[in-house]
């Protein structure tokens, strides 16, 4: 049976299996790259996957608006046929990466049964499942109704603010990049970080094959990172989509504390305000 109230953050494949012909079940594509880097992923879908454009959400996002736009989400939702009393289940096909980001998006209307395929699609061809050669139609549209957020995001002045407190400012990017020593991918944007962050590659919570770490080797992780479970939190990349892949594996440990800075260095870095290189 599916869950009335809050689904789980990750669902795995077993389950996803034995819960795909489920009316109320959507399962959505969430795939998306960095543009220039979207090559080698695989084909098919998960059957009856829709795809959810990710990259046109980000388009229509403001930089350095907190939240995506709330008439922009809606009618996507409208075109994809959702509910807000559906289930959704998220993936994409690097294995954990945007579909994070759709996860959060959707929270940001309150979307209470919402979770990610962990380890995503790479998950479900491993274990041989059923794979559909194309994504299903968008069908009947439908009337999304619209809740109160249900996640934080942040715009750049609280991450001024959180320079010079308690606030923990998590930057999911590479170390190279982070520290300066990489250039940006994105063309006019500073080499560093955000004064007083923390470095936390989303890479350092995956194994070498690219599958999530379980819970107890996370939890060492951050704390071999001296990251605090009890102190705020606002994660931050290159343009909101690791941020949120960072945010949901802390909500999933028990985290309570968890905002998104969306505008990310996408922002912070074309600013004029102070960065470091280390």
């Amino acid at each position: 049976m599916l869950e009335t109230e809050q689904a789980p953050y990750f669902v795995d494949v077993k389950w996803l299996s034995e819960n795909l012909s489920d009316p109320n079940l959507r399962v959505l594509d969430a795939t998306w790259s960095v543009p220039g880097n979207s090559s080698d992923l695989p084909d098919g879908a998960i059957p009856g996957a829709r795809f959810f454009d990710l990259g046109f959400l980000k388009s229509k996002t403001p930089l350095g608006a907190a939240h995506p736009p709330k008439d922009v989400l809606k009618s996507m939702a409208d075109e994809l046929g959702l509910n807000a009393e559906n289930h959704i289940i998220v993936y994409d096909k690097q294995g954990y990466f945007s579909a994070a980001r759709v996860w959060w998006s959707f929270k940001t209307i309150g979307h209470k049964k919402i979770s990610v395929l962990r380890d995503g699609f790479p998950a479900w061809t491993g274990a041989g499942r059923e794979i559909a050669e194309n994504l299903q139609s968008s069908g009947t549209r439908s009337d999304y109704r619209i809740s109160d957020p249900a996640v934080k995001g942040v715009s750049i002045e609280a991450i001024l603010e959180a320079i010079s407190s308690n606030t923990q400012i998590i930057d999911a990017r590479p170390p190279g990049r982070f520290s300066g020593e990489t250039p940006e991918p994105r063309e006019g944007l500073r080499s560093g970080h955000i004064p007083s962050s923390l470095n936390l590659p989303l890479g350092r919570l995956k194994t070498s094959q690219g599958e999530l770490l379980e819970d107890n080797e996370i939890h060492q992780v951050l704390e071999d990172e001296g990251i605090n479970k009890k102190s705020p939190i606002i994660t931050t990349c290159g343009s909101g989509v690791t941020a949120a892949a960072l945010a949901l594996v802390f909500e999933h440990l028990g985290f309570e504390d968890i905002s998104v800075y969306t505008g990310s260095w996408t922002e912070y870095g074309a600013s004029d305000y102070p960065i470091e290189t280390t």
